[in-house]
């Protein structure tokens, strides 16, 4: 839009409210992106406020979704995958939703009266029909904007609301958003951190022979989000037990817990027992840019957002899990374009490893991969969208 008409827009204050659940950091993350991009540039212009779209009296919705999602991707992964593909049968979904709007859609209504907000963006499928009610209750003048926060493969709770701005991050899902009956669906780049914004300039093509002949170990990041990574204690088990047996090539690990605080007293205690090993174990980090360029390969599950980050700094990954149907389409974009494996076996796994660091040129190939997807954000666009609409 012209810089007269944006003025326009921009003449009062606008106060926007981002809508997330603790479901993961894939809803809450990109939230946190745009409120401090859309505060960066527009100043005091915009005020964005981040919200959790339960109430703190919505317990069952919080133990359905949130703590739900915590246990099952903690301790019983193939739950949530059976709780997701339950929800697409028509019935099932119309019943999920109508329970979590009876109380979400009054406790959003109130809270967007009182705090004065003129735009809502909703990063979390089960909080659209709940914002469209709060809003129909309003009166119908504010903006609503869903952020589709799956790429390629979305669950169709995403559209129930019809009548709405979405952003989604690939032509194939806005195919999808047209035949749920989604008419305004604008595509843009995924959202990244700042940090990935800049792509990496591609190492030298490395000697056949520099790994093989052990003159630097091979870095491995094992890592997966705010939970960590499922089945990441039996992996590094696995594998410290293979390296202290004196076992080549030298691979160096170092695993990332998140919040996960059972899997980091077990990682430490195997760090200790195969003290030979080169283990490295972190908790919650802020360095993940940092990990992920200092490291040879990554191991990772299959989130939208490892996805590309992983991406954007020009790195192999292997795959050893995802959520059936969610993030499907993540490891299709990944296996297909040459820059990853989908390897569940910690053998199998450290099989792979061992082979990646003996032919670097694998590795190369796949981050040239990599190089070749160019892959960028646009919070300067998405930030224009928002505000100008």
């Amino acid at each position: 839009m012209g810089s007269g008409r944006a003025g326009e827009y921009m003449s009062k204050k606008q106060r926007i409210l981002f809508l997330y659940l603790n479901t993961g950091s894939g809803h809450l993350t990109p939230a946190r992106i745009l409120a401090s991009h859309l505060t960066e540039r527009y100043g005091d212009s915009v005020e964005c406020m981040l919200l959790n779209g339960f109430s703190p009296k919505q317990y069952f919705s919080r133990l359905l979704f949130e703590r739900g999602y915590h246990f099952t991707n903690t301790f019983i992964h193939g739950a949530y995958s059976v709780f997701y593909d339950i929800n697409t049968i028509p019935c099932v979904l119309r019943l999920t939703t109508l329970l979590t709007l009876v109380r979400t859609a009054p406790f959003l209504a109130r809270y967007i009266r009182e705090h004065g907000i003129t735009k809502v963006v909703c990063l979390h499928f089960a909080l659209g029909p709940a914002a469209k009610s709060a809003l129909r209750t309003l009166g119908n003048t504010i903006p609503l904007i869903l952020i589709v926060t799956d790429p390629f493969t979305a669950h169709p709770a995403w559209f129930l609301v019809k009548r709405a701005q979405y952003i989604v991050f690939s032509h194939m899902l806005q195919e999808q958003a047209r035949l749920h009956g989604i008419r305004h669906a604008a595509v843009f780049p995924f959202i990244l951190k700042k940090e990935f914004a800049r792509f990496p300039e591609l190492p030298p093509p490395a000697p056949q022979n520099e790994v093989q002949s052990g003159a630097s170990p091979f870095r491995v990041l094992i890592a997966g989000g705010g939970e960590g990574l499922p089945g990441m204690v039996r992996l590094v088990r696995y594998i410290a037990r293979q390296q202290a047996a004196g076992e080549t090539p030298r691979i160096e690990l170092t695993a990332v817990c998140g919040n996960n605080r059972v899997a980091y007293r077990r990682l430490m205690q195997i760090q200790k027992k195969y003290g030979s090993c080169s283990l490295h174990v972190l908790g919650y980090v802020q360095t993940m840019p940092e990990l992920l360029r200092n490291a040879d390969c990554i191991v990772s599950k299959a989130g939208a957002s490892t996805v590309f980050e992983i991406a954007s700094c020009c790195k192999p990954v292997i795959f050893c899990t995802y959520i059936h149907g969610q993030e499907l389409g993540n490891v299709r974009f990944a296996v297909q374009n040459g820059i990853g494996w989908v390897i569940r076996k910690p053998a199998d796994i450290y099989r792979k490893l061992c082979s990646l660091a003996q032919s670097p040129q694998l590795c190369r190939a796949a981050s040239q991969a990599a190089a070749q997807l160019n892959v960028r954000s646009d919070l300067d666009g998405i930030g224009r969208f928002i505000v100008e609409l």
